[in-house]
């Protein structure tokens, strides 16, 4: 019986040993689950900032990738898979955003949104899943250093009409840096909307759209078209009204109150005054005849009715805009691109600067 009775404690007490090592087992098991769980989860995360401008047209992209999940956690982009491409759905939620942020709206991810973005990332801590394979088979964002001996394989069918034609960079501020891109020989026009510039050392800048007539539309919905021998000039600095447009006959009136450097040329054509010089005093004639070019008229020196009408109607720039907007040589062949940026873009003393399309094809180099 005490044989029996020892037998009896001595099962409980396995009893008891091996349900307590079980339930360790469990545990470490859990434990070892949920470690590998987490390992996964951070080698699957990861923390992005934005470096580049993105526009539509850009394909299979990592970049692109990651701004569409930033805007999907801003509850902006609502297209069922993050692709790496921008396409419109992409574009409108970079608009939205831009609205939401008081910022203008473009639809492009340029220098302003960037850093808004980034900003945001930094301060909620955001975190993205890993770009899939699938979304970056052919980055076009992240584009190889350059250089000089590179050998031109993939030309563009712009290649030898959209010529680089200067760069102007031994300035170092960005306001004085800027490059001039010229349709030489293209008969037809050719639209260089999302052409890139790239320097050797990976400065990278893409051609948005903008205004071809501003003052209209409040968001550039224009592509970049020039015509034989039309420019575009693409300042590397900052311009607080953050527009792109195509200069015409009145846009001289712009850079009145507000600095623009020296990209704006000044001949916007006068009033006519003189039609109407039967119902002007003459005072308000004078006042009319030595008012400059693309400037408006303090309204101490037009008090009478009639004079004060007649120059807050004409002159500025919607009145010249109403006025002149139907004349044959209205638009002018060259449009003015600001970068936006706060640094330089272009290297001093020599670099190779390569112009490719909407394709990632080589259109131009300019060597300096």
């Amino acid at each position: 019986m005490i044989f029996i009775k020892y037998l009896s404690s001595f099962a409980i007490l396995a009893i008891i040993i091996f349900s307590v090592l079980n339930i360790t087992a469990k545990i470490t098991s859990r434990n070892m689950d949920r470690g590998v769980s987490l390992i996964a989860a951070i080698a699957t995360t990861t923390t992005k900032q934005f470096d580049y401008d993105l526009a539509t047209g850009s394909k299979r992209s990592a970049d692109i990738f990651y701004l569409q999940e930033f805007l999907r956690n801003q509850k902006l982009f609502t297209y069922p898979t993050s692709t790496g491409t921008y396409g419109p759905a992409t574009a409108e939620a970079v608009r939205k955003f831009q609205i939401m942020n008081s910022i203008p709206a473009t639809g492009i991810f340029n220098a302003t949104t960037r850093i808004l973005a980034n900003r945001i990332i930094v301060a909620k801590k955001i975190k993205f899943a890993q770009a899939p394979a699938s979304a970056v088979k052919t980055a076009t964002t992240t584009i190889a250093t350059p250089k000089p001996t590179t050998t031109i394989s993939a030309t563009s069918t712009a290649r030898d009409k959209i010529k680089i034609a200067n760069v102007a960079r031994t300035s170092t501020k960005p306001e004085g840096q800027y490059i001039v891109i010229r349709n030489t020989l293209g008969k037809q026009p050719i639209d260089v909307t999302g052409f890139k510039i790239v320097t050797s050392i990976n400065n990278q800048y893409i051609i948005p759209r903008g205004h071809t007539i501003p003052g209209i539309n409040p968001v550039p919905q224009d592509n970049v078209i020039l015509k034989l021998n039309d420019t575009i000039k693409i300042i590397v600095g900052r311009q607080i009204n953050q527009i792109n447009f195509q200069e015409n006959l009145c846009t001289g009136y712009f850079d009145e109150k507000v600095s623009y450097g020296d990209a704006l040329s000044h001949n916007c054509p006068k009033p006519d005054y003189l039609s109407r010089v039967a119902m002007l005093p003459d005072y308000c004639v004078a006042v009319f005849d030595k008012t400059p070019a693309c400037k408006t008229i303090d309204t101490q020196e037009t008090q009478q009715e009639n004079c004060l009408q007649f120059s807050t109607d004409h002159f500025n720039y919607q009145g010249c805009l109403r006025d002149f907007r139907d004349k044959t040589n209205f638009l002018k062949g060259n449009w003015l691109v600001w970068m936006q940026r706060a640094t330089t873009f272009f290297r001093p003393l020599h670099d190779m600067v390569i112009l490719y399309d909407k394709e990632g094809k080589i259109v131009d180099q300019y060597k300096y």
